[in-house]
């Protein structure tokens, strides 16, 4: 019986997307009976380039279809206040100024537009199982993860 060949995965943005309970890739492509040894390893460019403009797209979509899918503390929330919302959820942490007027506080810091490559894919990857999780169907997972009667 022969060895099969060796499979290198390489992760390029949308081209193998993982969440945090599955990846979709292994889930279709995996099922064929063969073994297979899979090396995924985060690029030392991903680590210092800006996000892309594919991914800023694909976070604004994703806010999107959660503003208009769910409420929180009994309220709707426009996509810029989840985005707040799920960075802080993600770790990406804002500071709080006290107001000029001293009156509340200020929020500071915590833009996407300077998170690298790196930070992007984990908050996409996080809005997405956090998403999942609270019911939201993304449009990106249509006939994927539902149907067109849901």
């Amino acid at each position: 019986m022969s060895k099969p060949p060796a499979v290198i995965c390489v992760w390029m943005g949308d081209h193998f997307l993982p969440t945090l309970h599955f990846a979709r890739l292994a889930e279709s492509s995996f099922t064929s009976g063969q073994a297979y040894r899979m090396i995924v390893q985060q690029e030392q460019e991903a680590k210092l380039t800006r996000r892309t403009r594919e991914q800023n797209g694909k976070l604004w979509a994703m806010l999107g279809e959660i503003a208009e899918q769910l409420e929180h503390c009994g309220r709707r929330y426009a996509p810029d206040q989840w985005k707040v919302l799920l960075m802080h959820a993600c770790g990406h942490e804002a500071q709080l100024l006290p107001a000029l007027n001293g009156n509340g506080v200020v929020p500071y810091g915590g833009r996407s537009s300077h998170m690298t490559v790196a930070q992007m894919a984990e908050l996409i990857e996080f809005i997405q199982y956090w998403g999942e999780q609270h019911g939201v169907r993304f449009a990106a997972d249509k006939g994927i993860t539902w149907d067109d009667a849901g």
